[in-house]
Protein backbone atom coordinates (compact mmCIF):
# COMPACT_ATOMS: atom_id res chain seq x y z
CA UNK A 1 0.00 0.00 0.00
CA UNK A 2 1.08 3.50 -0.80
CA UNK A 3 -0.90 6.62 0.31
CA UNK A 4 0.20 10.62 -0.37
CA UNK A 5 -0.38 12.83 2.40
CA UNK A 6 0.26 16.75 2.47
CA UNK A 7 1.08 17.87 6.02
CA UNK A 8 0.72 21.31 7.17
CA UNK A 9 4.53 23.02 8.55
CA UNK A 10 4.83 23.29 12.07
CA UNK A 11 1.78 21.66 13.27
CA UNK A 12 1.21 17.89 14.50
CA UNK A 13 0.35 14.81 12.66
CA UNK A 14 -1.09 11.67 13.85
CA UNK A 15 -0.58 8.36 11.58
CA UNK A 16 -2.79 5.44 13.15
CA UNK A 17 -2.45 1.43 12.39
CA UNK A 18 -4.71 -1.28 13.29
CA UNK A 19 -2.34 -3.64 15.76
CA UNK A 20 -2.08 -6.29 17.98
CA UNK A 21 0.93 -6.56 20.13
CA UNK A 22 -0.18 -9.75 21.88
CA UNK A 23 0.25 -11.72 18.89
CA UNK A 24 4.08 -10.23 19.67
CA UNK A 25 3.75 -7.99 16.29
CA UNK A 26 4.71 -4.49 16.11
CA UNK A 27 5.01 -1.71 13.91
CA UNK A 28 8.30 -0.65 12.46
CA UNK A 29 8.71 2.85 10.90
CA UNK A 30 11.68 5.00 9.38
CA UNK A 31 11.61 7.84 7.67
CA UNK A 32 13.08 6.60 4.05
CA UNK A 33 15.27 9.31 2.74
CA UNK A 34 16.52 10.22 6.42
CA UNK A 35 15.41 14.18 6.25
CA UNK A 36 14.04 15.85 9.61
CA UNK A 37 10.40 16.51 7.60
CA UNK A 38 9.24 14.31 10.35
CA UNK A 39 9.86 14.08 14.16
CA UNK A 40 7.81 11.18 15.60
CA UNK A 41 7.25 12.85 19.36
CA UNK A 42 4.75 9.96 21.06
CA UNK A 43 3.76 6.67 19.89
CA UNK A 44 0.48 4.95 21.76
CA UNK A 45 -2.01 2.04 21.42
CA UNK A 46 -5.35 1.45 22.66
CA UNK A 47 -6.99 -1.65 23.16
CA UNK A 48 -10.30 -2.06 21.10
CA UNK A 49 -13.47 -2.49 23.53
CA UNK A 50 -13.96 -5.93 24.39
CA UNK A 51 -16.04 -8.09 26.80
CA UNK A 52 -14.66 -8.04 30.65
CA UNK A 53 -11.75 -10.82 30.63
CA UNK A 54 -10.95 -11.01 26.97
CA UNK A 55 -7.92 -11.03 26.26
CA UNK A 56 -5.56 -10.61 22.66
CA UNK A 57 -7.89 -7.98 21.52
CA UNK A 58 -6.52 -5.60 18.91
CA UNK A 59 -6.76 -1.96 18.66
CA UNK A 60 -4.99 0.93 17.19
CA UNK A 61 -1.57 2.30 17.24
CA UNK A 62 -1.53 5.98 16.87
CA UNK A 63 2.27 7.85 15.97
CA UNK A 64 2.77 11.30 16.61
CA UNK A 65 4.77 13.73 14.66
CA UNK A 66 6.12 17.04 14.74
CA UNK A 67 6.17 18.48 10.76
CA UNK A 68 8.92 20.60 10.09
CA UNK A 69 9.41 23.27 7.24
CA UNK A 70 7.23 24.14 4.31
CA UNK A 71 8.63 22.32 0.54
CA UNK A 72 10.01 19.04 2.63
CA UNK A 73 8.87 16.15 1.30
CA UNK A 74 10.23 12.59 2.42
CA UNK A 75 8.78 8.99 2.87
CA UNK A 76 7.34 7.22 5.18
CA UNK A 77 7.94 3.04 5.78
CA UNK A 78 6.12 0.80 7.83
CA UNK A 79 6.37 -2.71 8.41
CA UNK A 80 4.53 -4.97 11.02
CA UNK A 81 6.31 -7.52 11.83
CA UNK A 82 7.60 -9.63 15.42
CA UNK A 83 10.87 -7.97 16.56
CA UNK A 84 12.98 -11.11 16.53
CA UNK A 85 12.29 -11.44 12.84
CA UNK A 86 12.76 -8.03 11.44
CA UNK A 87 15.89 -6.68 11.89
CA UNK A 88 16.22 -3.56 10.02
CA UNK A 89 14.53 -1.96 6.62
CA UNK A 90 16.22 -3.43 3.31
CA UNK A 91 16.64 0.03 1.26
CA UNK A 92 16.49 -2.06 -1.88
CA UNK A 93 13.41 -4.21 -1.52
CA UNK A 94 10.94 -1.04 -0.43
CA UNK A 95 7.75 -2.34 -2.08
CA UNK A 96 8.04 -4.78 1.08
CA UNK A 97 7.13 -1.79 3.31
CA UNK A 98 3.60 0.13 3.14
CA UNK A 99 4.76 3.39 2.41
CA UNK A 100 3.19 6.92 3.05
CA UNK A 101 4.72 9.78 1.07
CA UNK A 102 4.80 12.98 2.55
CA UNK A 103 4.85 16.64 1.30
CA UNK A 104 4.81 19.42 4.10
CA UNK A 105 3.33 22.68 2.73
CA UNK A 106 2.70 26.42 4.48
CA UNK A 107 0.02 26.13 7.17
Amino acid sequence: MTADLELKAGKFAAISVESNPTTGYEWHIKVNDGTSCLDMVHSSYKANDAPKGYTGVPGIRTFLFKVSDPGCKTQLLLNYAKPWEFKEFDMKATDLYEKININVVAP
